[in-house]
């Protein structure tokens, strides 16, 4: 009976994972649309430094440029908040696998 509860628990954990899973995909996909579209303006750090430099671009719009290149290998190493919940229900599922073989 237990073992029965744990593999629904489990089917309901994996239900969840590939919903986040998509919505992680989705994430890197738009960060990615957002890294290409600046990196044809600025290739790199020094190329962003240099525009603010010559007055290109001012102090909050330098910082944002540099957030979004950041936040983007925060998302691609699953560190942003849906990538840490996709590690979490990885975890459950794992646990839950050994769970349900100790019932056997």
């Amino acid at each position: 009976m237990n073992k029965k509860a744990l593999e629904m628990y489990k089917a309901e954990l994996e239900k969840l994972k590939t919903k986040y899973e998509k919505k992680l995909n989705t994430e890197i996909e738009k960060h990615n649309k957002k890294i290409e579209e600046l990196k044809n303006d600025y290739p790199d750090i020094k190329s962003i430094d240099e525009a603010y430099g010559y007055g290109i671009i001012t102090s909050s719009k330098r910082d944002k440029i540099i957030e979004i290149f950041d936040n983007f290998e925060a998302v691609k190493n699953y560190q942003s908040a849906t990538g840490k919940l996709v590690v979490m229900l990885e975890n459950d599922i794992k646990a839950i696998e050994i769970n349900i073989r100790m019932e056997e």
